[in-house]
């Protein structure tokens, strides 16, 4: 929660998502399959990530639902906030 917070993983391009902090995802939970991608809760979109050393991660550690859960299977995740 506090990589989130300090958007350690980068904040969204996106102008209305007024640098909402990225969340890292998984495209795959099988291990070496794909690198983690980032992942905005406000407008839903995924991201590759521009920094090198994000990219080198396996996205398996993250996993598919990573995005979910941490959202909570809330809608208001648009706010920037998690539960």
């Amino acid at each position: 929660m506090e990589k989130y917070k300090k958007a350690d993983f980068g904040r969204c391009p996106r102008v209305f998502c007024y640098s909402q902090p990225l969340l890292p995802v998984g495209l795959s939970d099988s291990p070496y399959q794909k690198a983690v991608k980032l992942y905005c809760p406000r407008c839903e979109d995924i991201y590759s990530p521009k920094s090198n050393r994000h990219g080198s991660i396996d996205g398996a550690y993250f996993g598919t639902s990573a995005s979910s859960s941490r959202r909570g299977g809330r809608s208001d995740c648009g706010t920037g906030e998690l539960s």
